[in-house]
């Protein structure tokens, strides 16, 4: 079998528009599925079908193939058949402040008005908890040491601007 070069017949195809039953692409219903695309749209579906939190999709493809929308329709239609999950809550552990405190919620639910405000039920830690302190090694000498240094610097710029308003002739 020979290949030669196409003829310019062969790279256009004529389509008679009067076997649409349409007048423009916008009076088309869209397509319930990628032409196709069925084991793909079968793996979709098995990916939302299962039940293990860490299961991942990846969807690879050209733009407008859509193949997010069909991802997102498969996993719609899982959502409306199980039942709400619980809302999550969490908050400050202050025993272990790395690992905060989860707190499940039945769904939708929302605090008393008296508890949306987080004044009305948070109090404020002391500033100076001397456990707190000692928990992170000679806080307070640090401190001092910056404070200090941050005074010596303040004392040599203002006898600078001193020395400066003597030397111009001004009066400290």
């Amino acid at each position: 079998m020979t290949v030669g070069p196409l003829l310019p017949q062969q790279l256009y195809r004529v389509c008679d528009c009067q076997e649409f039953d349409f007048q423009t692409t916008d009076d088309l219903q869209p397509l319930e599925e990628i032409p196709g695309q069925g084991r793909a749209l079968e793996a979709i579906r098995f990916g939302a079908e299962m039940p293990h939190p860490d299961y991942h999709l990846y969807l690879l493809g050209g733009h407008g193939t859509g193949r997010h929308r069909s991802a997102f329709a498969l996993f719609e239609e899982q959502a409306r058949e199980r039942p709400t999950p619980q809302d999550w809550v969490y908050v400050h552990n202050f025993n272990t402040p790395h690992q905060p405190k989860a707190i499940a919620l039945p769904p939708g639910r929302r605090p008393p008005p008296s508890q949306r405000r987080s004044r009305d039920f948070i109090e404020a830690p002391d500033p100076v908890d001397p456990r707190r302190l000692r928990a992170g090694g000679d806080i307070r000498g640090r401190i001092q040491a910056i404070d200090e240094r941050y005074q010596k610097q303040q004392e040599k710029a203002l006898r600078g601007a001193g020395q400066g308003s003597q030397g111009a002739g001004l009066r400290p």
